[in-house]
Order: structure tokens, then sequence, then C-alpha cells
């Protein structure tokens, strides 16, 4: 019988730091200047919901899914945006970038293994329960 109690405690290791680590305003993330271009996971949080995720995502390039993709791209760039789109019923692309860096934070954490990140994020998304997160787990687009 295989043991996973190691392998959970690392998955849980990596959530907990993530969220211990530093608090990123959407609104500064535009500049770039302050996310990493690395593979990782994300996390997208109300400033004032900081118990409550909001979306749970993976990247093979931190900077340009939340930079390019979240903040300057449109409905087919980014799962987020489509969402928000219809559930709070925004017309059109600058409406839905004004909406997130409006009171909107992310936290990052690097995953050097690349072969951890979709774990890492089920995991994430299993324990945290995010509000536009889908219920099944699929693989997203940024594969």
């Amino acid at each position: 019988m295989i043991d996973y109690s190691q392998q959970i405690a690392a998955y849980d290791k990596h959530l907990q730091a993530l969220l211990r680590s530093t608090r990123i305003s959407l609104s500064d993330a535009r500049t770039k200047g302050n996310i990493s271009g690395e593979p990782g996971v994300y996390r997208i949080f109300l400033e004032d919901e900081f118990d409550q995720s909001l979306y749970i995502g993976k990247t093979r390039d931190l900077r340009r899914r939340i930079c390019d993709d979240l903040l300057s791209g449109d409905e087919q760039s980014h799962t987020l945006r489509k969402k928000l789109a219809s559930s709070y019923n925004l017309p059109d692309k600058a409406a839905v970038t004004d909406f997130l860096v409006r009171g909107y934070q992310c936290q990052i954490l690097i995953v050097p293994r690349v072969t951890e990140i979709s774990c890492l994020e089920h995991y994430a998304i299993a324990a945290l329960r995010p509000k536009l997160n889908d219920e099944r787990w699929s693989e997203s687009e940024d594969e």
C-alpha cells in the first residue's frame, strides 16, 4: 500500500507558504516588476477578505499569466476574466480590468518543478475552495 502522507504533508507545506507569501495588489502588479517570470501557483483574493479566495491558478510564467493574460487580456486569455465578466455582468475588457485592480490582490508561490504545479493547484483548490474555480479538476489552458 502506498503511503501518501508525505506527499500530502509536502503539499500542505507549499500551501502554507503560498498563504504566507507577500500580498501584491493587482493595481501594483501591472508594472510587472514585482512578479517573477518563473513557474508557479497563484491565488487571487479581495483585499478585505483575505480568507476567501476568488481564484487559484497555475502557470509556467507567473508574470505573463498575471500581468499580461489576467490584467491586460481578453476573455479568451484567462478563465478568470471570462468568469468575472459573466458573474458580475462586466460589459467589456476595460470593466473586467477595473474590477480586478480595485481591491484585489494576489499571492504567488514559485514552484521550480513543473511536474508539481498541477498537483499543488488541485490541492489548493480543494483546501481553499475558491469562489470562481470549477468544482471539477481539469487541466487549465495554461499547461
